[in-house]
Parts: C-alpha cells; structure tokens; sequence
C-alpha cells in the first residue's frame, strides 16, 4: 500500500509540475512578447532607412504639410512626393524619438545639412494609425 501511495504522489507531483510549466510559459509569452516595433517606431525606422512607401501607409487621404514652403492640406500621394523631395535634399543620419504624448510624435532628425525637429500627428482609427500631419522645422 505504501509503494502504491507514493506512486501516486510522484504521479500528483509531476502532474502539477507540469500544470505549472505549462503556466509559466505562457506567462513568459504574454510578459516578454517577440519584437514587433510599434507604429511609432516603424515610423521613425522607416525616416531612417528613406523608406517613403512604409511611411504611405500610414498617411490618411489628406495630410496637413508644414516644410519649409510647402504649406496646406495635400493627398496622400503629394504628401509622399514632398516628403520624399525633403529627406532627398536633406538626408537624415539619424532619428530619435523626443516624446509620443497625445497623438503627436516628435522626432530629432539629424542630418547631414543640420538637424531637423520633426512632429507628427497620429490617429488611431478602426482601420489602424493615420498620419495626419507633418511638421518639420528647419533651424536657422
């Protein structure tokens, strides 16, 4: 009887060490997720690599622009060409994230003509994020 009971015992043991196991990976899952950038991020990483068709996605059917003369409301298609013109006339180094509060993102730019104080507007819609605005300025 007494081989029997702590047969059971070890059965009941290895039973719920693996219970636990099992819980504790899961766990780990949910606490340590896999790297997947967030919109931001992708934004600031897709600045830095002058990946302008990453950054399209994002835009919303019209985007309010402040760069230098270019000023207004534009489509998502202009906005992209005018952004695009930007970085290629004054290409970035460099992008760092200075604050994401409220929907509005500010990025440093640093680039090879001077640096750059890049702010932009971010929607959450149903369908994700919209870039609603962009806004660089340009020290003098």
């Amino acid at each position: 009887m007494t081989k029997l009971y702590f047969l059971f015992l070890r059965l009941l043991f290895c039973i719920l060490l693996l219970v636990y196991l099992n819980i504790s990976a899961q766990h780990a899952i949910y606490c340590f997720p896999t790297k997947n950038p967030n919109h931001i991020e992708k934004i600031q990483l897709s600045l830095e690599n002058e990946d302008y068709t990453e950054i399209a996605e994002y835009l919303a059917k019209k985007i309010q622009i402040d760069i230098r003369s270019r000023k207004g409301n534009y489509s998502k298609a202009q906005t992209k060409y005018i952004i695009k013109e930007f970085f290629n006339n004054n290409p970035l180094e460099k992008v760092q994230l200075l604050e994401d509060k409220d929907g509005l993102a500010t990025f440093c730019g640093l680039g090879r003509k001077g640096n750059y104080e890049i702010k932009i507007r971010i929607l959450t819609t149903d369908e994700g994020y919209n870039i609603s605005e962009i806004y660089i300025e340009i020290p003098n």
